[in-house]
């Protein structure tokens, strides 16, 4: 019998929808998207247009743009490296310590923080140690034609690259993976 797949934007939307549960009452929803860049620019255009604007933050974006790689060992589904954007609205004439105190402090950590919560305590993911990763901090900057730098919005970013996961696989978690290893 053939076992179900495990896809990671099932997996990243359920994360997600964790986050923007525990967050809800502080920050309200948090927005999962993936795709593209292109797709991506284009759907937070269509919002925009449609007149959402900064409702529509904060959004985690994943980018599609990843492999999936199984030369691992057994116990593991696949292993992948990816890149988010974690995105809220800023003001652009906001000075930058404004922008720490206003968008990161108040926004963009928070949300980095219950990620990175919600992933290690999702049983998706073999962890050994933390999430292996790198993160930079983006502070609006001007386009030279006067638009935004996320779409056509005015964003603070925190992007995340390189995060290195093992996904275990369906129906699997990492209590009974320990009971595998150790027999």
């Amino acid at each position: 019998m053939r076992k179900t797949p495990i896809y990671v934007v099932d997996i990243f939307t359920a994360i997600v929808k964790k986050v923007s549960s525990e967050l809800e009452s502080t920050l309200g929803k948090v927005y999962f998207i993936y795709g593209h860049p292109i797709e991506a620019v284009n759907t937070i255009t269509e919002l925009t247009d449609a007149g959402i604007t900064k409702s529509k933050y904060p959004l985690i974006y994943l980018y599609m743009k990843f492999d999936e790689n199984y030369d691992v060992p057994i116990g593991i589904e696949y292993s992948v490296s990816l890149h988010f954007a974690i995105a809220t609205w800023t003001d652009p004439n906001w000075k930058s310590y404004e922008r720490i105190e206003k968008t990161f402090k108040q926004v963009l950590y928070p949300v980095y923080d219950e990620f990175k919560y919600q992933i290690e305590h999702s049983g998706y993911f073999l962890l050994l140690s933390k999430i292996p990763h790198n993160m930079a901090k983006q502070l609006y900057f001007s386009a030279s034609n006067g638009k935004g730098n996320f779409a056509t919005d005015h964003c603070d970013v925190i992007e995340i690259t390189d995060m290195k996961l093992n996904i275990l696989p369906m129906g699997c978690t990492t209590q009974t993976l320990n009971t595998i290893l150790k027999s």
